[in-house]
């Protein structure tokens, strides 16, 4: 879907528009609400960038999958130590 919407409208635009469905997609997420939409919106954007840098989709997913896990250990320790 990037490359086709990238090839119609441009870079510029498919990083937007990713960003912000990023950003939205994680309302309910950690933190909640516009902060975290906004965080998520900003990590959204550096995520599109290495996106275009590397060419492809394993870099960015596996930053993601990274930041998942540092997220998951900061939110488990909170708890653990309460």
């Amino acid at each position: 879907m990037w490359q086709s919407w990238e090839t119609v409208f441009g870079r510029r635009s498919v990083l937007v528009v990713s960003s912000l469905s990023f950003g939205l997609a994680h309302y309910r997420g950690f933190p909640s609400g516009a902060s975290g939409v906004t965080l998520a919106l900003i990590y959204g954007l550096m995520m599109g960038l290495v996106r275009t840098r590397s060419g492809g989709l394993f870099a960015p997913w596996l930053a993601h999958v990274f930041a998942d896990f540092f997220i998951y250990g900061i939110v488990g320790l909170a708890v653990v130590l309460g």
